[in-house]
């Protein structure tokens, strides 16, 4: 007797293998559908970084760019 896995050792062990593969090719095989919903999104900001906004206010603050 060999010291190795036997065949059914490894035919388990291929199909595993080639499940994980599956796995992770199916998303770009075989993209699934995009949906999309006609429903309205309420968005609330309270806090940007970490300070409370007071009169509706965003702080900004402008940085030169050196791109032309």
């Amino acid at each position: 007797m060999s010291p190795g896995p036997d065949r059914l050792t490894r035919a388990l062990l291929a199909m595993i293998a080639l499940a994980l593969g599956w796995m992770a090719l199916r998303p770009h095989v075989l993209p699934a559908p995009a949906e999309a919903t006609r429903e309205a999104v309420a968005v609330n900001l309270e806090r940007v970084g970490g300070r409370f906004l007071t009169g509706g206010a965003i702080p900004v603050s402008c940085v030169a760019s050196s791109r032309p």
